[in-house]
């Protein structure tokens, strides 16, 4: 049995499985195997073991489509995502189904040993069916709640569903991720606060933005008609460039961003937070508020204590009727004051992109010369730009962005492929996936502000936060290595491989690569790939 539940994975799963599994992980599941074997009820055993071929299956799909295993939070957000996993799968299904068959008589032939074999293996339910239950249930109940502790523990590789039970379990004090990563070259910088004068600082943080499908950025299709009217507003400053996120995922860019963090590794960076935006704000006299319409999951690794945190979908009848529109209503909830800051978070275009216009026809304007489903994705995707464009707009004109008093900074956690040579979604570590919007409005009579914003001709998410910083009215001393500008990959603290990059010609051009990988004696290797 225990060799039927890993034989999929080593046909399926990457070279360096052998050397990954730990020895007590064989242990721990010929365990568990027994406990199925030997719990006297071969429906549920039967139940039990459909779940983890369930399990295999979907990490197999997730290491074919993302080129790495599942992790914790991985596992968590799966839950999350599920309209995103089933759109991903549906493209995927060509190249799952071989792997559906093996498992499907692997974990087939695991069943029918069960019932075959009852009458002769010893029946213990009082033992191994809590034990089950216990098993399956409190990975789950971990994995629900909010624990910066599944973030920081995070690893490449879970090759064994079992093994990732497991883990899911113990946390993070347990053998499994007892080994922590220590910083490589972290250094707090020195900070010189000094509050601004009265001042709203606003950032709109995209999801899966692309700065490639924005008229406003040369896009031949008409996506953001109100941003296109910008450049000729005469009453306030505006500014619309290309920048480089610092991470081709939601939890691999907003950690580093929203905590001013330039190299992905620096993991104490993070966890200490001492540059965190919110804390810097609020420790400057700025009431902070944070506005989502996902939720505050996807702020993993950024400390939110003492923020004001509105998700607008637990507002249901607004957020099923509006959608992101919602946004603009909840920023009635935001008190006045003399220094404000608000980060506002939109879900469109998020992948499936339908799903965020269906209920606005007015919005399909665009119709591909591609009659197949692959034309369709990048009309929707489109179309849901559109609908950025007009929450941007209705977010402007609530809180009077054009008032002498307003600096709004929009850009994007990571940008979406889609079909760029054949490529599609995101967390591919490469330059494309990671050129998203900077969209600037803010007082025309703020030289020092515009003096930035026309220094560069693309920016990194590090050099913006920490002009967010300065607004906030903290200046950060330049840290060694500040001009070496980095792209971290799909997992936090360059799990998954990061590259560094730098301008040249008003383009971002690779310059090297890099994997850190935790080890179990709590140290960080880097391993040049070239």
């Amino acid at each position: 049995m225990t060799a039927l539940i890993l034989l999929p994975e080593i046909i399926f799963s990457p070279s360096a499985l052998a050397r990954d599994i730990q020895n007590k992980e064989y242990f721990i599941l010929f365990g568990v195997c027994i406990l199925i074997c030997t719990c006297g009820r071969p429906r549920f055993a039967a139940s039990i073991v459909s779940i983890l071929g369930f399990m295999v299956l979907t990490e197999i799909g997730h290491y074919m489509y993302f080129g790495r295993m599942l992790s914790p939070i991985a596992v968590r957000l799966m839950f999350q995502e599920w309209a995103e996993i089933i759109n991903t799968g549906l493209s995927l299904s060509p190249y799952i189904f071989g792997s559906f068959l093996v498992i499907v008589l692997c974990y087939g032939v695991i069943i029918a040993m069960v019932f075959k074999l009852q009458g002769y293996l010893p029946s213990l339910p009082k033992i191994g069916v809590p034990a089950l239950i216990l098993l399956m249930i409190l990975p789950a109940v971990l994995v629900s709640l909010r624990s910066d502790k599944l973030f920081f523990a995070d690893r490449s590789h879970y090759p064994i569903p079992i093994r990732a039970i497991f883990a899911y379990s113990i946390g993070l004090e347990s053998w499994f991720l007892a080994g922590k990563c220590d910083a490589v070259i972290h250094q707090i910088p020195s900070l010189k606060m000094k509050q601004p004068p009265a001042r709203d600082v606003i950032i709109l943080m995209g999801e899966s933005l692309s700065a490639s499908h924005m008229s406003v950025l040369g896009y031949e299709r008409k996506t953001t008609p109100w941003l296109d009217g910008q450049h000729s507003n005469s009453l306030v400053g505006f500014k619309a460039v290309s920048a480089i996120s610092a991470g081709v995922s939601t939890r691999g860019a907003l950690p580093l961003f929203f905590n001013v963090v330039n190299n992905p590794v620096d993991r104490i960076a993070i966890a200490k937070g001492a540059t965190n935006l919110f804390r810097l704000a609020q420790a400057n006299g700025f009431d902070a508020t944070f506005i989502t319409s996902q939720n505050e999951n996807v702020m993993q690794g950024v400390d939110l204590s003492g923020v004001r945190v509105i998700d607008v979908q637990k507002w249901k009848k607004i957020w099923e009727k509006k959608g992101d529109l919602g946004l603009i209503d909840m920023l009635d909830r935001v008190p006045a004051s003399s220094h404000r800051f608000i980060v506002i978070q939109f879900r469109a275009p998020h992948s499936p992109y339908s799903a965020y216009i269906k209920n606005r026809p007015d919005l399909h304007r665009f119709t591909s010369s591609d009659n197949n489903s692959r034309g369709a994705e990048v009309d929707s995707y489109d179309s849901a730009v559109l609908l950025v464009d007009e929450v941007v707009q209705g977010i402007v004109e609530h809180l009077k962005v054009r008032e002498n008093s307003s600096y709004l900074i929009m850009t994007s956690d990571h940008a979406e492929l889609l079909g760029d040579k054949g490529r599609w979604g995101h967390s591919l570590l490469d330059i494309d996936v990671a050129h998203v919007p900077l969209i600037l409005i803010a007082p025309k009579s703020d030289r020092h502000f515009w003096k930035w914003a026309n220094a560069n001709s693309i920016y990194s998410h590090y050099q913006i936060a920490r002009e967010v910083a300065f607004l906030l009215g903290v200046t950060m001393a330049e840290q060694a290595g500040d001009k070496n500008l980095f792209l971290n990959g799909a997992s936090p603290f360059g799990a998954d491989g990061y590259l560094k990059w730098r301008e040249l010609n008003g383009q971002a051009v690779e310059v090297g690569r890099a994997v850190s990988e935790c080890s179990e004696m709590q140290h960080v290797n880097l391993k040049s790939i070239y």
